[in-house]
């Protein structure tokens, strides 16, 4: 399967994801800022990161477009449950689509969701 770095500054958000996606067979790395996120992206670039879009310092539209950059082939779903954060004008995951997310998901995530939004992606990555 693939190797996946969750990015969200919720620990537990963060450990959920990792426990349904390592039971689904991915190889699983936490990071819990966008900063920490890229050492991990140019240091071991995972396929797929998962990117909460708003989370202190370094946000998730901002790491999509970096991350993208340091590594053209990985690939990222955006995420969001506060779609009105940046401004209640923006919207946060589109703009996050627009810098090369490759999928996204509002927030509250089903784990259905999350895993086949996961599995659909690994398999473009072959």
């Amino acid at each position: 399967m693939a190797n996946v770095l969750i990015i969200d500054d919720d620990e537990a958000t963060v450990e959920l994801w990792h426990t349904a996606l390592s039971l689904d067979g991915h190889n699983c790395a936490k990071a819990h800022d966008g900063e920490s996120a890229l050492d991990a992206v140019r240091s071991s670039p995972p396929d797929i990161a998962i990117c909460d879009i708003v989370m202190p310092g370094l946000g998730g539209v901002a790491f999509t477009g970096q991350a993208k950059l340091i590594h053209p082939g990985i690939k990222i779903i955006a995420v969001s449950g506060d779609i009105g954060a940046m401004s209640p004008s923006v919207d946060a995951l589109g703009l996050a689509k627009d810098m090369g997310a490759d999928a996204t998901l509002a927030k509250p995530i089903s784990i259905d969701d999350l895993c086949e939004t996961v599995r659909q992606l690994s398999r473009q990555i072959a």
